[in-house]
């Protein structure tokens, strides 16, 4: 109310600018200067490697996906809750005014919401976190397309906001955790950088050539981003990521540092390969379930191997 809202954009510049000079001036403390690479970095190398990682990995071809209907199902409910807040609020200082309000109370709640999160994740494990989000869209959607209000629409968005910054990103950004770095890096700047921005160019050009969309189709268009995106993630994105987990047992490139970290639903995974018949595995797995004896599931699983006649399956399990 105080500038207007025209006076906010050379605020958002400013804070734009301050960013950049901020990351540049953390770049030089906490980073150091880069090491030269052996080969020139081009966009067009970089753009080749991240596609190449896409290919050769099905979870980073099912994390861009699952990205991607998030990012639809966000911009069609920012869509419709634009147009119900206008239709509400009738002025631009109210909407503006509104609009501030609303970024801000769910900027606070997903800072707050990592207390919990962790929690979350670990009890839920990280598949079935990354269905929150999408679950949310479904579920507020359909509310939405029932009785498409402005209240219904600030749910909608509201929910898919704060689950998808505090549990959705932190469930995909889990599950990358057993690719090597490169691949995380060049995949998710593909992702980031090409792939959900041109969908995100698309969608705008389909809701700017149909103005006058009743709002109980666009809600049903949330919908179905929401269960499609559900169904993504709880089925290939599950199968995606087992494939994973179990590959790096057989590559023998698991790091286990981390391991003591891993939600309920990995930790089930490795006991199942206890009884795989590979003698190789089922003792790597069990040196992975020595360290996770904070989980329920762990301890349980160990606790049975302890009557295999396997003596060094028993060692771990009792070292545990």
């Amino acid at each position: 109310h105080a500038v207007g809202a025209v006076a906010l954009v050379p605020l958002a510049a400013g804070l734009l600018l301050g960013a950049a000079l901020l990351a540049a001036w953390v770049g030089r403390r906490d980073i150091g200067p880069a090491r030269a690479p052996p080969v020139k970095a081009t966009l067009w190398n970089s753009l080749g490697s991240g596609w190449h990682q896409l290919a050769a990995e099905p979870l980073l071809r099912t994390l861009a996906v699952v990205a991607t209907l998030a990012l639809l199902t966000e911009q069609v409910l920012d869509y419709v809750l634009f147009a119900t807040a206008q239709a509400e609020l009738h002025s631009k200082e109210r909407i503006a005014s509104f609009m501030g309000l609303f970024f801000g109370v769910t900027g606070a709640v997903s800072l707050l919401a990592p207390l919990v999160a962790g929690r979350i994740l670990a009890r839920l494990g990280s598949a079935t976190t990354a269905q929150v989000p999408p679950g949310s869209a479904l579920v507020f959607g359909l509310a939405l397309a029932v009785h498409p209000s402005f209240a219904a629409a600030v749910l909608a968005r509201g929910a898919l906001r704060v689950t998808e910054s505090s549990l959705g990103s932190a469930a995909r950004g889990q599950m990358q955790t057993a690719l090597p770095g490169a691949a995380r890096a060049q995949g998710n700047a593909l992702v980031k950088g090409v792939i959900a921005p041109a969908f995100y160019a698309l969608g705008g050009l389909a809701l700017k050539a149909a103005p006058g969309v009743d709002l109980h189709l666009l809600a049903l268009v949330a919908v179905a981003l929401g269960g499609v995106g559900y169904l993504v993630a709880g089925l290939a994105l599950r199968r995606a990521y087992a494939g994973l987990l179990r590959r790096t047992i057989d590559h023998r490139k698991l790091d286990l540092e981390g391991v003591h970290r891993l939600d309920d639903e990995q930790v089930q995974l490795f006991a199942n390969e206890l009884y795989c018949g590979d003698r190789t595995r089922e003792l790597l797995a069990a040196e992975i379930l020595a360290q996770c004896a904070a989980s329920p599931k762990a301890r349980a699983a160990l606790a049975a191997v302890c009557v295999l006649p396997d003596v060094d399956l028993q060692r771990h399990a009792l070292h545990a």
